[in-house]
């Protein structure tokens, strides 16, 4: 009965860890804004989520993106620039924008800046570019209003690590 009881425990130990590590690294994080283009409706197989496409994904919009395209599976590097504004809950936000590609994704350091701009980090699909953050997964308090929600004006608050790693901190529409 020991043996189990210490399995559990570390099993336990294990997913408190992880979960305090994401709340950590959410804490005092850089925020920033992004536009989604048109949503595809829930997939109702597979739970409450929605899958997103940006427009930071779509080579028609990456400035500088190779014409020699890389192999797939290539991590790139894509600047985010503050570009448009758009009024979000009552106040103006700075929609980010791609400025540039790079290949291999360079580093953006302890508390990027968004106002100067940050490195996201992406992978090369051969079609795209994704950067992790395109399955919303929602509760069922927000079902109902997210089941309506198909097309227009969606953004995603997204975190930005040191790393250029993406993940949504939240979805407005």
């Amino acid at each position: 009965m020991k043996p189990l009881r210490i399995l559990l425990a570390a099993h336990l130990a294990f997913f408190l860890g992880w979960a305090g590590l994401e709340e950590w690294r959410r804490a005092d994080s850089t925020v920033i804004w992004l536009q989604t283009l048109p949503i595809d409706p829930r997939d109702l197989i597979s739970g409450h989520y929605m899958i997103l496409r940006y427009g930071i994904g779509e080579i028609r919009n990456l400035p500088g993106f190779p014409t020699d395209k890389p192999g797939r599976k290539t991590r790139v590097g894509v600047r985010l620039v503050p570009g448009p504004t758009a009024v979000i809950h009552g106040s103006e936000k700075q929609i980010h924008v791609a400025e540039s590609v790079r290949i291999p994704p360079p580093r953006n350091g302890p508390q990027p800046d968004p106002n100067n701009g940050v490195w996201a980090a992406g992978t090369w699909t051969g079609k795209g570019i994704v950067y992790g953050i395109e399955r919303y997964y929602f509760s069922e308090k927000r079902k109902e209003a997210l089941n309506t929600v198909r097309s227009g004006k969606v953004y995603v608050a997204a975190i930005v690590g040191e790393d250029g790693t993406l993940r949504i901190k939240d979805i407005v529409f």
